[in-house]
């Protein structure tokens, strides 16, 4: 019995774009926001020594940021689900404003953990919100790959940033 030349492969006829218009805008929105955390990043650590933080200070500013978030992470879940994807991911955008403009205003390593704890909140919300909307917003046949782009969107703010 010979196989249809349909049912052979599983991809469709015709291959839908992920392209759109909101995806583009997504993901410079997306490069952009990584860029700023990852632009604070390398100085973050000279500025901690500044305030007289030792090592394990300076360990403790940069992985706050991430412990939350970490934690953050499965509430916000549900509140992309109940308020929306674009409401959560500019939320996000506007912590990921407010906190370094604190920074400059921090003169402790403790009001520094906090505040870094408050912008780790804020890429918890837009992270969970874009990725989520990315899946939304494009086509179910080629959503891996476009949650794969997406995710370079830090990738490559990472490798821009840091030089």
């Amino acid at each position: 019995m010979e196989i249809p030349i349909s049912a052979k492969t599983s991809r469709p006829a015709v291959v839908e774009s992920i392209l759109s218009r909101n995806f583009l805008l997504l993901l410079t929105g997306s490069f952009g926001f990584y860029t700023s955390m990852w632009l604070i990043l390398t100085f973050l650590p000279s500025y901690v020594a500044n305030l007289g933080g030792s090592e394990s200070e300076i360990g403790l500013v940069l992985s706050a940021f991430a412990f939350t978030a970490l934690l953050a992470r499965p509430i916000i879940g549900r509140l992309v689900d109940s308020l929306g994807r674009k409401g959560v991911a500019v939320a996000g955008c506007v912590i990921f404003a407010i906190a370094p403009i604190l920074y400059g205003a921090s003169s402790a390593v403790p009001v520094l953990i906090a505040i870094r704890m408050f912008h780790g909140l804020g890429i918890a919300l837009f992270g969970t919100a874009g990725m989520t909307w990315v899946a939304d917003m494009v086509p179910a046949t080629r959503r891996a790959e476009a949650m794969g782009l997406y995710s370079n969107a830090s990738q490559v703010a990472i490798a821009i940033a840091a030089a």
